[in-house]
């Protein structure tokens, strides 16, 4: 596969023959989440067809990463491990376009390497690869929160939980505390380790238990988030009286 062959070459050297790629910006910082495309303009006036791929450096001195291949007739051979529906190489629309994208969607904090752009000519088996782009993903995302009540039918068998559901936050470090009536509570609390989500942010649910007469006796119930996207904390209550 001529890809195959690439890779060997641009673990190697490169033939540059007078054909410049300049990646700008030589650094690019995104939040978490976001969608990201690299652009790799090809400085030359060849009209042959040409190959195009996508190689990413993790860290200085490490052996570059295959991420996919953009073939003459604009299929996709995407490398192993490279998630298809976020690493998504395309052409410029225009016709002649001498411009190639790398589209990463809902990027990641392993997402963070130098990409490499690479381009192989058919008719003369030339090859030419730019000078990289440094990809940083960086940033926070406040979590949202919601509390639900016991049930009646839960209640009923003289134990409930009033549970509190945190989502959309990042990086994946929460703080999740309980209070009754203003009061801090430990005891009879459950919540789950944070679970990474298909948008890259984070969710816990976490549950105090209380029992019937408990829930009867007292009014305000209430979860309490810290996290370190915002320095002010996050209160969410039910009041039994009215739930």
């Amino acid at each position: 596969m001529c890809f195959l062959l690439g890779f060997l070459f641009i673990t190697c050297f490169s033939y540059t023959w007078g054909v410049r790629l300049t990646q700008n910006p030589p650094a690019v910082t995104v939040a978490p989440g976001a969608t990201v495309i690299l652009s790799c303009p090809l400085h030359d006036d060849e009209s042959n067809t040409k190959h195009m791929g996508w190689y990413r450096q993790v860290e200085p001195g490490k052996m570059l990463q295959y991420v996919v291949f953009l073939n003459k007739d604009l299929s996709i051979t995407h490398g192993d491990h490279i998630e298809r529906d976020r690493f998504v190489p395309s052409r410029g629309d225009s016709k002649g376009s001498n411009t190639y994208f790398l589209t990463i969607r809902n990027a990641t904090k392993e997402d963070e390497a130098k990409y490499f752009c690479a381009i192989w000519f058919v008719s003369s088996w030339g090859f030419v690869r730019g000078n990289g782009t440094w990809l940083r993903v960086t940033g926070t995302s406040l979590p949202t929160v919601w509390i639900f009540p016991p049930s009646s039918e839960e209640l009923s068998t003289g134990i409930g939980s009033v549970c509190c559901l945190v989502k959309g936050f990042y990086p994946g470090t929460v703080e999740v505390h309980w209070s009754v009536d203003g009061d801090a509570v430990s005891e009879s609390v459950s919540t789950t380790p944070p679970v990474l989500e298909k948008d890259n942010t984070y969710s816990v649910n976490s549950c105090l238990s209380v029992t019937a007469p408990k829930w009867k006796h007292h009014s305000f119930f209430s979860c309490i988030v810290r996290h370190e996207s915002s320095s002010t904390v996050i209160q969410k209550s039910v009041n039994s009286k009215h739930a």
